[in-house]
């Protein structure tokens, strides 16, 4: 019995048949027993992978092609905290203002002139230049892609403004009496105590464990951050890594820096077993 001569892309392999191609990117993989079944899904795969390069050539407008590209491409690279903000900065920016043209229409004056309005509207010139970083990347992919022939964000520019950073002010040494006079009776009071005598941030101390304290070296070691969002309208609270290298570091103790953190722990540790919990676990949070 002469052997049946298959269709390219496909094989047999032990009574079953396989189809295999790739097309405009799109990887097809199908499976059956039945050879003419199986041809006829696979030219519908191959036909569906076609149209939806077409579509995207013709039809896709900036809004959804940056949402595809930011999902499979940008949230791979950054950490989960910066996800939502990145996303918000787009929306607000580009995406409210060209959004809805198409990628294929889309040209360098189409980009200036969102900036242009942007500037008049009082968006900042930071978030702007961010916004134009991430429109490049999204744009480059799309050139990458075979979508545009060119990227219209290359010759277009943010205007600069020069303002004096803001002088970073501390608190006195009274005004540090007064906050800590005020906050005798809180639950928070050794805190309080406890962010005047490092200078450490909020976040850093709501990411603080009781691991990362050394009582016998006398340092605090700072490297995790409590990181607090909203995510449509859900709040989440994370762990995360400092932002930078530089946040990374060792806190010596100062003061009465041993009796505060006995302090919290007992109390702390009151508190759980009044909750049921358990009250001895040395690597939980320290508030």
């Amino acid at each position: 019995m002469a052997k049946v001569k298959l269709p390219r892309g496909i094989r047999e392999n032990k009574g079953t048949y396989e189809a295999r191609a790739m097309v405009n990117g799109v990887k097809i993989c199908l499976y059956s027993s039945d050879l003419d079944q199986l041809k006829e899904e696979f030219e519908q795969a191959k036909q569906q992978a076609r149209n939806n390069l077409d579509y995207k050539r013709t039809q896709m407008t900036l809004n959804e092609w940056f949402e595809e590209w930011f999902t499979d491409v940008k949230t791979h690279k950054v950490k989960e905290t910066s996800i939502s903000p990145m996303r918000n900065n787009f929306k607000r920016t580009f995406g409210f203002y060209i959004g809805t043209m198409k990628i294929k229409n889309i040209r360098p004056m189409d980009v200036q002139q969102a900036i242009n309005a942007m500037e008049k509207d009082g968006i900042s010139n930071s978030a702007m230049r961010e916004a134009l970083g991430r429109l490049r990347e999204c744009m480059e992919f799309a050139v990458g892609s075979q979508l545009i022939p060119t990227n219209p964000c290359l010759i277009v520019e943010v205007p600069w403004t020069y303002k004096k950073s803001k002088e970073e002010i501390a608190l006195t040494q009274e005004e540090q009496n007064a906050l800590l006079d005020e906050v005798e009776d809180s639950w928070y009071k050794e805190m309080f105590y406890f962010m005047c005598l490092t200078g450490v941030r909020v976040g850093e101390l709501g990411g603080l464990k009781w691991s990362d304290i050394d009582f016998e070296k006398k340092v605090i070691c700072i490297n995790r951050s409590l990181s607090c969002s909203y995510c449509n309208g859900v709040k989440r609270e994370i762990l995360v890594s400092p932002k930078t290298v530089n946040s990374i570091r060792q806190v010596p103790f100062l003061g009465e820096m041993d009796e505060i953190l006995e302090s919290q722990r007992e109390k702390q540790i009151k508190l759980k077993k009044e909750l049921g919990q358990d009250g001895g676990a040395e690597t939980n949070l320290m508030i």
